[in-house]
C-alpha cells in the first residue's frame, strides 16, 4: 500500500512504497519512516491529510532558501493514537469516502480523534534520512533502482512510476515504508 498526504505545502507530503516496486532509493528531500505496530499505515496517512498535521508541520519548518523539517523537528509532531480497532474503523470509513468521493473526511477525522491522546511521531516511527548519490549515476533509461528525489513523483494515493533511476544508491527504502517530503523547493 502507498498513500499520500494532500497538503498544499510540498513539505510533509507522505506516501507508502507499494509491494512489488522492489527496492527504491531516496535523496535528501525525503525521509523514510517505518511505523511501529501500534499504528496503521492508512491511519497515519489519514492523519497527514488533516489541518492539525499541516499546522504542526508549518510550526517546525526551518531554513531561509529552502524550507525543511529537521529530524529533531519531525519528532515534535504529535499524532493521535486511538486503539487499533478504532484505527481500523476509521480506515474503513476513509476507504468508503474515497470510493464515494466524500470530501469532508478531514472533519470526520477531527471529530473522531480530536480528543484522543496524542503521542510524538518519534515514538511511532524509525526514520532513515535521505542522502543524495552522485548525480553522474542518475539515468532515465531504467538502469539501476528507482530514484525518488521529492514530492513531484508522489501521486494522490500511491507513489507514481519512477522517472529517474540510479546505478549507485546510497540509502534504500523497502516496500511498505512511508516517504515523507522534508524539504520544499525554492
Amino acid at each position: 500500500d502507498i498513500l499520500v498526504s494532500r497538503l498544499p505545502d510540498p513539505v510533509g507530503r507522505a506516501c507508502i512504497i507499494p509491494e512489488g516496486l522492489g527496492k527504491t532509493i531516496t535523496a535528501v528531500d525525503c525521509t523514510i519512516i517505518r511505523l511501529a505496530d501500534k499504528i496503521l499505515s492508512k491511519f497515519f496517512i489519514a492523519f497527514t491529510n488533516t489541518p492539525d498535521y499541516a499546522m504542526q508541520i508549518k510550526k517546525v519548518l526551518s531554513g531561509t532558501t529552502r524550507l525543511r523539517v529537521s529530524r529533531a523537528n519531525l519528532g515534535k509532531i504529535q499524532v493521535p493514537l486511538p486503539s487499533i480497532q478504532k484505527q481500523i474503523e476509521f480506515v474503513s470509513i476513509a476507504e468508503q469516502a474515497d470510493k464515494s468521493k466524500f470530501s469532508s473526511l478531514k472533519s470526520q477525522f477531527i471529530e473522531m480523534f480530536g480528543d484522543v491522546p496524542k503521542v510524538g511521531i518519534n515514538t511511532l516511527v524509525d526514520t532513515i534520512w535521505g542522502s543524495s548519490p552522485d548525480s553522474k549515476t542518475y539515468n532515465d533509461t531504467g538502469e539501476g533502482v528507482p530514484f525518488y528525489q521529492g514530492k513531484t513523483e508522489f501521486g494522490d494515493l500511491y507513489i507514481n512510476a519512477p522517472v529517474t533511476f540510479c546505478k549507485a544508491p546510497v540509502k534504500m527504502a523497502k516496500a511498505n515504508a512511508i516517504l515523507i517530503s522534508v524539504r520544499a523547493p525554492v
